[in-house]
């Protein structure tokens, strides 16, 4: 069965749940998938951004959040154009 979903969803390797979802419930259901997605993806950055920036207010206490946030948010730019895992490694 699932041999069958691959040939009708055209095999794609780099499917994606919001692609199940548009397979399995229709178009509606993918876009209702893909802001659900960005959503909790949204709030868990945000709560690792909060966890980053108390642990380096503990380790230097100096230093406000708004300039560690000013610091922090080009290296999450960088980071976040990223689009696979493995390309996070420097040997491959």
């Amino acid at each position: 069965m699932a041999k069958q979903y691959a040939v009708e969803l055209g095999a794609k390797e780099d499917m994606t749940f919001q692609d199940l979802a548009a397979f399995l419930m229709g178009p509606k259901a993918g876009g209702v998938v893909a802001v659900v997605i960005c959503v909790c993806e949204l709030c868990f950055c945000s709560g690792f951004i909060i966890v980053c920036l108390d642990n380096f207010g503990k380790a230097e206490p100096g230093v406000s959040r708004e300039a560690m946030v000013l610091v922090l948010t080009p290296v999450l730019v960088g980071l976040g154009q990223i689009k696979w895992l493995p390309e996070l490694c420097i040997f491959r």
